[in-house]
């Protein structure tokens, strides 16, 4: 130790302190932390590594780690009371070191051991509910510890031991809020008098975390229990919001998605929540399953208040994207549910648009009432006449046949033939012709004129 420090002293240009944390390893090794404090500390001693989980940079400050090995008799006075007491540590050696045993009931409690965890609470300290630092800032007790791992039998015995069974880590999180706790152990805490609806910093109670993880059999549980299904996270996401999530990350098999999906609605929840924002990794759910060709999964959704003109990231709505994938079915369902066939992209995309060349769909759509406009009715006629179909375009000119008599002064009489009279000429129809071109020959001889600017 004296070696390194000295080394340490060498190295560093300036340097105002040294403050060792030695930590017992194991029987054979201890794990040393050197605080240095000085104005130039940019580099470090050779075969030394500075200690990332513990760096400082509070003013000019760093932790440097290394090993030493004690296998040859080491003075144990001068480790007194500096040494946190690991699990693979025999007790009588801890004793010797003069480590109060209790100080690790977390480690014990999740390495399971029930004969060492009893002897420690015997021999140093008896607080259960004490929370211990684990890594840099996390604070577990020691229920905590037996929950991780499932050790039924060490859950047993600290609540015999009257622990407190809701006790918190840092986050707030109770033991029933870890996604690997069994159902044997939730059993133990709650009929313990745990608490099912304790609300962690997220803002969510045990059942958040058991949906989420595609724990079907303890969602049951918690819900039989009288779990809350009224709440919502930070992220303003109910329960259906992290089922549909988990569902789409793998973590519920199809069968027991569309179940839990039936449970919550009849429980009272819905997707009609104030926030209306998209969900953080996908889109809005009827968007999502309308991509997917869901029908069944939008029957579901159908009952849970959603609103089929929800628009996608971006701007499609789930009509849109059905009829970009002609899927018949979908676009009469969306319609069926009040899906607005007048609803684009608020740009150039409208649910006609997507519809051509399909005829019977133009057709159907029209008849549920797609408005033809001076905004579209010009780009819906270049589009079917670039697919070269005659049928479609005079489809579209007979719906838009008052938009194009007002627009260019025609007949609309003569705008619902199929075929139009070539032969008639007379002076109002060569007027009409003249009129009609106008907006034509306008925007050219501007551009011309640019030009030459």
């Amino acid at each position: 130790m004296k070696g390194v420090s000295r080394y340490a002293n060498k190295e560093f240009s300036k340097i105002n302190s040294i403050d060792k944390n030695v930590v017992l390893e194991s029987p054979y090794n201890l794990l040393i932390y050197i605080t240095v404090k000085g104005d130039d500390l940019g580099s470090k001693p050779k075969e030394q590594s500075w200690c990332v989980c513990m760096r400082k940079k509070i003013g000019q400050e760093r932790v440097i780690m290394t090993r030493l090995n004690i296998c040859s008799p080491v003075n144990l006075d001068q480790f007194k009371d500096t040494c946190k007491y690991p699990n693979d540590v025999d007790p009588d050696l801890a004793k010797e070191l003069g480590i109060s045993m209790g100080k690790d009931l977390f480690e014990l409690a999740l390495k399971g051991d029930v004969t060492l965890f009893e002897r420690a609470i015997k021999e140093g300290e008896t607080n259960l509910n004490k929370r211990f630092t684990v890594g840099n800032f996390s604070l577990y007790t020691a229920l905590h510890g037996a929950v991780f791992n499932n050790h039924l039998e060490m859950i047993d015995l600290i609540i015999n031991k009257n622990a407190n069974v809701n006790v918190l880590d840092h986050d707030n999180n109770s033991p029933l809020h870890y996604g690997k706790i069994s159902y044997e152990a939730m059993e133990k805490i709650v009929n313990a008098n745990g608490n099912i609806n304790v609300v962690n910093n997220k803002g969510e109670t045990p059942i958040f975390v058991q949906i989420r993880n595609g724990q079907k059999r303890l969602v049951d549980y918690l819900l039989e229990k009288k779990a809350r299904v009224d709440l919502v996270n930070e992220f303003n996401e109910n329960l259906i919001n992290i089922l549909i999530n988990a569902y789409l990350d793998g973590k519920w098999e199809r069968k027991n998605f569309l179940d839990m999906l039936e449970v919550l609605n009849h429980a009272g929840v819905s997707l009609d929540n104030k926030s209306k924002v998209p969900f953080r990794d996908h889109d809005y759910p009827v968007v999502v399953f309308a991509q997917r060709d869901d029908l069944e999964v939008l029957k579901l959704l159908l009952k849970l208040k959603v609103n089929f003109n929800r628009r996608s990231n971006n701007n499609s709505t789930p009509l849109m994207i059905a009829l970009s994938k002609k899927n018949t079915g979908l676009v009469e369902f969306l319609i069926e549910q009040g899906a607005d066939p007048n609803l684009g992209d608020g740009e150039d995309l409208n649910p006609l648009y997507l519809a051509i060349p399909d005829i019977k769909m133009v057709q159907y759509l029209l008849d549920q009432g797609f408005k033809l406009n001076y905004a579209n009715i010009h780009g819906l006629i270049r589009r079917s006449e670039d697919f070269k179909n005659e049928a479609l375009t005079n489809l579209i000119k007979k719906y838009g046949a008052e938009v194009l008599a007002e627009e260019g002064g025609e007949k609309l009489e003569e705008i619902k033939q199929e075929i139009p009279q070539e032969s008639v000429q007379s002076p109002e129809n060569k007027e009409e012709e003249k009129k009609s071109e106008k907006p034509v020959v306008k925007p050219k001889s501007k551009k011309a004129k640019s030009k030459k600017r």
